[in-house]
């Protein structure tokens, strides 16, 4: 199997306080110490440690900060927002690696996260052809595995789940959908906005827990125009 290159966000928003960096005197939430190292150190070594990957793409801490990993990674500025990042990241990759075809992404603030982790996750992916992959864990199985944890859940139709922190894309459907998913994004914070987006079908479902997670996939296949999984 061809090698997959990662991106890590571990940036921040300015003039947004992060309560986990205040607390801990930390310029961000991913420098914040966790057994003597910052988090988003565990973050790479964990990627660092799967068979999988190939180079690792730290989104949000400049070159200059002197931010040592432990382990060769490249280091790309903070840019605006989260979605900058991501495609920030997407860019450093191509120019890297041009022939890159996917790339994962992960949070920098899942210190927990194992190599095996990863290479299960990558492995399932390599399964089918979609150009989008984002993982979800039912809550009985995070709340078993991490029952502080207090993540928040979305009710579906097989359970309520949360964001895993990690998903795949295929390079070329991010860069077609990027002014769909931006939009998309603008219109978060408006309910009548979101259901012109999502469809009232699609809200209503959602709202009592009847939308499953295949009908999310066509919903984000549709809206996004990318195989959605």
């Amino acid at each position: 199997m061809e090698p997959i290159d990662v991106i890590v966000t571990a940036g921040y928003s300015e003039g947004k306080p992060d309560l986990l960096a205040e607390y801990t005197g930390s310029p961000r939430k991913a420098l914040a110490p966790l057994a003597g190292k910052p988090m988003v150190w565990h973050v790479v070594h964990a990627l660092r440690a799967a068979p999988s990957i190939r180079d690792i793409i730290v989104m949000g801490i400049a070159p200059e900060e002197g931010v040592d990993l432990g382990t060769p990674v490249t280091f790309v500025r903070n840019q605006p927002g989260l979605l900058d990042n991501v495609y920030a990241g997407l860019d450093t990759v191509l120019r890297q690696h041009p022939d890159a075809i996917m790339t994962l992404v992960a949070s920098g603030d899942i210190p927990l996260l194992t190599s095996d982790m990863v290479e299960w996750f990558v492995a399932t992916c390599r399964q089918s052809e979609h150009d989008v992959y984002y993982s979800v864990v039912p809550k009985a199985v995070m709340e078993t595995a991490f029952p502080t944890s207090k993540r928040s859940y979305i009710r579906f139709r097989e359970g309520p789940h949360c964001g895993g922190d990690l998903f795949m894309v295929r390079l070329a459907a991010a860069h077609r959908s990027e002014s769909l998913v931006r939009a998309a994004l603008d219109r978060r914070k408006s309910a009548w906005r979101q259901a012109l987006l999502m469809g009232v079908g699609t809200l209503l479902k959602l709202a009592v827990g009847r939308l499953s997670l295949p009908d999310a996939e066509r919903v984000a296949t549709r809206i996004f125009q990318v195989r959605a999984r």
